[in-house]
Order: C-alpha cells, then structure tokens, then sequence
C-alpha cells in the first residue's frame, strides 16, 4: 500500500472511531444529518432505478458499513452476490458479517476472478489521484460484464461552489 493510501486509510479508521457506522461517517461529516439522509435517498432512489432486472452480482466499490448495499439487497431480491471494497478495517468487517465478502484495503489493490452485473462507485474517485485514475477505471471495467452497467454518484464542482457558499469560506471541503 502506498504512502497515500496508508494515510487515507487511517483517516477512514479514525472517521469511523469518531462517527461510527453512520451515514455521516461516511457521507459528509459536517452535514446535519437531515441533509446527509436526503443525501442517501437520492442515492437509494438513483441506483435503484437504474439497476437492470438481469443483475444479480454487484461490486461495491468504497462501500463503507454497506448503506447502500442493505437497502440495495432489501429492495432487488434477484441479486445474489455484493463483494465490497473499503479501506477502513470496521467498515470492511462490518460489511463482511452483514452483507457479503469485503476487500479491505485500496481498490487498486482488489484482483477479482468475478465479473459483476453492477459496479457502484459512490464518493470515492475524488481520493484518487490522478495517476491512479484511469488505471483504477480500466481494472474495474475488466471485471465488469459484457451486459455490465458502472454506476457513479461524485460530488460536483457545483457542489462544492454550494458548500463554499453556505459556510462562507471559499477554501471549505465538505470532506
């Protein structure tokens, strides 16, 4: 694991020590938590709408505790596999006694002989540098099925103009 991953992961470590296994942990830590489950709904509501009928394996990559993957596997019954991804070890660990199997560690590590219907990949490329980048993308695309849909959720640039609005502070990062 690089220098920058071992960094990020022990902010992923001590985030979750501080928060626990909440959507503020991982959503935006200095939304209230109104706005971070409006937040998760409209993530909820996307994903679902957007999964195919024919998908029963997803990969969920930067999963967390698995928010998504619980409302995800109550409300598509036909999917059968969900493997995560996430560098926080609680997290990880968590996700592997409720959900399915969890790689702990950065994705650019994961090496999967599995292709998936879905991979979801929600708040978790604005970590990546850019080196890191396309690489991460064509590896993910490789396991991905010829029927296969990547679904993204990111922040925008329009989302951060908003939080640099409301805080005041032009310098602010929601995380």
């Amino acid at each position: 694991m690089n220098e920058r991953n071992l960094y990020l992961k022990q902010e992923w470590d001590n985030r979750e020590k501080r928060l626990g296994k909440t959507k503020q942990a991982v959503l935006f830590k200095r939304f209230p938590s109104w706005l971070n489950e409006s937040l998760h709904r409209r993530h909820i509501d996307f994903i679902k709408s957007n999964i195919p009928n024919h998908a029963v394996s997803i990969l969920d990559v930067g999963c967390g505790y698995g928010r998504i993957a619980v409302e995800i596997k109550s409300r598509c019954p036909q999917i059968s596999l969900f493997q995560g991804i996430d560098l926080c070890t609680e997290f990880a660990t968590y996700y592997s006694s409720k959900i399915g199997p969890c790689f702990n560690g950065p994705v650019q590590d994961f090496e999967s002989e599995q292709d998936y219907d879905i991979i979801l990949i929600v708040t978790l490329l604005m970590y990546l540098d850019d080196t890191e980048f396309l690489p991460m993308i064509k590896k993910l695309w490789s396991i991905l099925n010829k029927s296969g849909l990547v679904i993204c959720i990111e922040p925008a640039i329009e989302f951060l103009n908003f939080w640099q609005k409301i805080t005041r502070n032009r310098n602010a990062q929601p995380t």
